[in-house]
């Protein structure tokens, strides 16, 4: 689900936010693109969310454990 409140607030779509925290969206797709998901560099917070969505469990978590949340 996209927090469309946070989204709104970030007008310079440099973050997204997934599991209930902040992530650097280049960062987060770096890491996604790492683990071998194509992604686009330019890809919409939905399109990010999705894939992580449909990512398994043991990916997902994969994933969450390569990236930093913002403070």
């Amino acid at each position: 689900v996209v927090d469309t409140e946070a989204e709104a607030e970030d007008t310079l779509d440099a973050y997204i936010t997934v599991w209930n925290a902040k992530y650097d969206k280049a960062d987060l797709i770096t890491a996604m693109k790492a683990m071998g998901i194509t992604v686009a560099a330019n890809a919409t917070d939905e399109t990010v969310i999705k894939k992580i969505n449909a990512l398994s469990d043991a990916d997902e978590a994969k994933l969450k454990a390569s990236v930093t949340a913002e403070a």
